[in-house]
């Protein structure tokens, strides 16, 4: 990330960073991964979100009242109905109930990465960029859905017949 970073020129500012890799990555058996003995899910839908905003911010190129961030991936938090993905049910509040997601014995019955472990990775990012941004204010932070959730009809056949036309 730093490497990655590294390619602004020294003083560049952004007016804003779009928050959106996400997935399942090559994480099907949900075993946790060094260095830091945490789920490939949830190292690609929050700690590397995570590591590059307070990079960004530590360098200056997410500055208050200027940068925005917009974290896209509520719709794995709210689930999505089209492709049978349920809403995370969180039953805890604590840090440790939540460590078991991010650490994998939340999965120690059965691992299932998309329907079950996709929701509940972005469900605790939203969480966080929440808590994130109450800890910045003076920096605009969104979390957001790209559009595959109930109400916005983006999912809908009469949505998705042009789409699918023009991709294939």
């Amino acid at each position: 990330i730093e490497a990655a970073a590294a390619v602004l020129p020294k003083g560049t500012v952004l007016d804003g960073i779009v928050l959106n890799a996400g997935g399942i990555g090559h994480d099907t058996e949900g075993k946790p991964t060094a260095p830091n003995h945490v789920l490939p899910i949830i190292q690609i839908n929050l700690v590397g979100h995570v590591h590059l905003i307070n990079y960004l911010v530590e360098q200056g190129n997410l500055v208050n009242n200027r940068s925005r961030i917009i974290f896209a991936g509520t719709e794995g938090s709210r689930g999505i109905a089209m492709i049978g993905m349920k809403s995370p049910e969180f039953t805890g509040d604590t840090p440790e109930y939540f460590k078991t997601f991010i650490d994998g014995t939340a999965y120690a019955k059965k691992y299932q990465a998309m329907d079950v472990a996709y929701p509940d990775a972005k469900g605790i990012a939203t969480f966080y960029f929440s808590a994130w941004a109450r800890a910045h204010p003076d920096l605009h932070v969104l979390t957001v859905s790209p559009g595959g959730t109930k109400g916005t009809e983006f999912a809908s056949q009469e949505a998705l017949d042009p789409i699918m036309a023009f991709m294939f």
